[in-house]
């Protein structure tokens, strides 16, 4: 079982990262001896589920990942819930909607659809995004039992992503009961310059937080009086999806 869990950790090490890995990239990741992560890597690479570049000898995600992954969005109940519900929101409002989750500590887009206003950066499906300077992030944290966030600072810390990313703990703290209480989160450049984003939360059964849904828009052209408007369209759409998960009650906006 052990062993398991160590090829585990080198496969994961590729689920937060864009670029190919070395060897020794992993090693540091993972703090595994690096005979032992050549020969996970040299298996995964046999069965399909990474590639290995000829020329750098760096490792890639290979074709069954993506598989693997296809039919986890394909058949997840969430992808299969939402879907018509962001199409319409997005045909209505004309926004790019994307709808993330959180699996242990990583916050990630499970499923978006683009509207015309396109925004490259920072949504794509299978995006990692940080928990503490994201809308998303700050939904489902804001919405998580209060210990969460001690363990998330703990074990990521706060880093500055731009000048407008909150670093500290305690303003952290105090920001996210503002989020709470507001049922959203509204983010301008606290992640990516020149990107807005304004989440919501998705209740499942016993009103557990489910998901975060959101608008991404530039920060060109936002209006911030908007604002307001965008978070009934996103809560009226995310009261919809709840009560498809399960949820009795919805406790912002209206119905």
């Amino acid at each position: 079982m052990k062993s398991l869990t160590s090829a585990l950790a080198i496969y994961g090490a590729f689920s937060t990262t864009r670029q190919p890995l070395g060897i020794t990239d992993i090693c540091e990741r993972t703090g595994l001896a690096k005979s032992q992560v050549s020969k996970v890597l040299a298996t995964f690479r046999e069965q399909g589920f990474l590639e290995q570049d000829p020329v750098t000898r760096k490792y890639r995600v290979g074709p069954m990942s993506f598989l693997v992954g296809v039919a986890y969005a394909h058949t997840h109940v969430l992808t299969r819930q939402a879907l018509p519900i962001m199409r319409e929101l997005v045909d209505r409002c004309g926004h790019s909607a994307v709808l993330s989750v959180r699996e242990g500590d990583t916050v990630f887009h499970l499923l978006a659809v683009e509207g015309p206003f396109f925004v490259d950066s920072r949504w794509r499906v299978g995006m990692s995004v940080p928990f503490h300077a994201t809308a998303a992030g700050k939904i489902l944290t804001a919405f998580d039992a209060p210990e969460v966030l001690d363990r998330l600072i703990a074990a990521h810390g706060l880093p500055q992503i731009t000048p407008k990313t909150i670093t500290d703990p305690a303003g952290l703290a105090d920001h996210l009961a503002e989020v709470r209480a507001a049922g959203a989160a509204v983010t301008a450049g606290e992640s990516a310059p020149g990107l807005v984003a304004i989440a919501v939360p998705v209740f499942g059964e016993h009103e557990h937080i489910r998901a975060a849904l959101s608008f991404i828009m530039p920060l060109q052209g936002y209006e911030p009086d908007a604002a307001e408007a965008h978070v009934a369209d996103l809560q009226a759409a995310a009261r919809s999806l709840s009560f498809r998960l399960g949820a009795e009650t919805y406790p912002f906006g209206t119905a």
